[in-house]
């Protein structure tokens, strides 16, 4: 007589086995999250500075002083995290070492802090000197770590116009008036301006990895197979700026969606063998105006 058992699948036993690799990531990181907040809780640390005998006898003493360590440098990392939070544009003065550099190396630094999943990715830096004696309050940029899809230069000729540029417009005669009267700089705006395109192009990013996560595109498995709810193989930015987004299809259907600096959906257009496929666009785009909800849509069950 044979079993009534089924053994499950290759298929469904692969499924079990991402499931809980997933439930066991997010197991060890609240577990390190708990242990963050043990560490700096302000109880734990009067036991540990207290140093009670029946806590720590003596030969547990290095055993309280590595506990102590890991608390300091987690109470550091805290306040390093609170200050990059609170004050994601910074100032700074630095020296070029070149000994012909402009202005005897005077360097106005600009730090700008950018949160990817609640992460701090690496800053971007624009450094800026004084190249103008007659004008000292006019800055150039000097050198900078922005990508290169952000239009800095753009920015710098808008908010921070040469007034050398302006001296040579002036021409004669009333020019030589005019050559003290350059154009004011807007430092301030000039940094809004460069922190908001910064962060948009790292939101954009951060969308492209949100989709392929709720299409299923992330897993290590796939190799171009067949892995979104809906045959989905492919999910990827087109341009630098991650405004066009790539949708590909098992069946061979390829879409792109056109989206705004703010994530806002302008467009989408799929094309099958036929030509348009306009119940695709429909079935997920459907009403919405921001691409976040894209993500939504995508997840089974939804």
């Amino acid at each position: 007589m044979a079993s009534s058992t089924s053994q499950p699948s290759d298929e469904e036993m692969q499924k079990q086995i991402q499931a809980a690799q997933a439930k066991l990531k997010s197991l060890k990181k609240e577990l390190n999250v708990k242990c963050a907040q043990l560490l700096t809780h302000p109880e734990i640390r009067k036991l540990l500075e207290e140093s009670d005998p029946s806590l720590f006898p003596d030969e547990d003493t290095p055993l309280r002083r590595r506990i102590l360590e890991k608390s300091d440098a987690q109470i550091a990392h805290n306040q390093e995290c609170l200050y990059r939070m609170m004050y994601p544009v910074t100032s700074f003065k630095a020296h070029d070492p070149d000994p012909n550099a402009v202005d005897n190396g005077h360097v106005l630094g600009i730090r700008f802090e950018v949160m990817n999943h609640g992460r701090f990715l690496r800053p971007y830096y624009v450094l800026l000197n004084r190249p103008w004696p007659d004008h000292p309050r006019h800055v150039r940029v000097h050198r900078h770590t922005v990508p290169a899809c952000i239009p800095l230069s753009g920015f710098a000729a808008r908010c921070l116009p040469s007034p050398a540029a302006q001296s040579e417009d002036s021409g004669d005669g009333e020019g030589n008036a005019e050559k003290d009267k350059a154009r004011p700089q807007d430092l301030e705006k000039f940094v809004s301006l460069l922190r908001r395109d910064i962060v948009g192009y790292h939101n954009r990013l951060t969308l492209v990895q949100d989709l392929r996560s709720a299409a299923g595109l992330d897993t290590k498995e796939n190799d171009g197979r067949e892995t979104g709810p809906d045959g989905l193989v492919n999910i990827a930015p087109v341009d630098p700026r991650a405004n066009h987004i790539l949708f590909e299809w098992a069946d061979g259907r390829a879409g792109r969606l056109v989206i705004a600096d703010d994530g806002e959906v302008i467009k989408m257009v799929v094309l099958n063998e036929s030509g348009r496929d306009r119940e695709t666009v429909a079935s997920i785009l459907g009403g919405i105006k921001h691409a976040e909800e894209i993500a939504i849509r995508l997840k089974p069950n939804k």
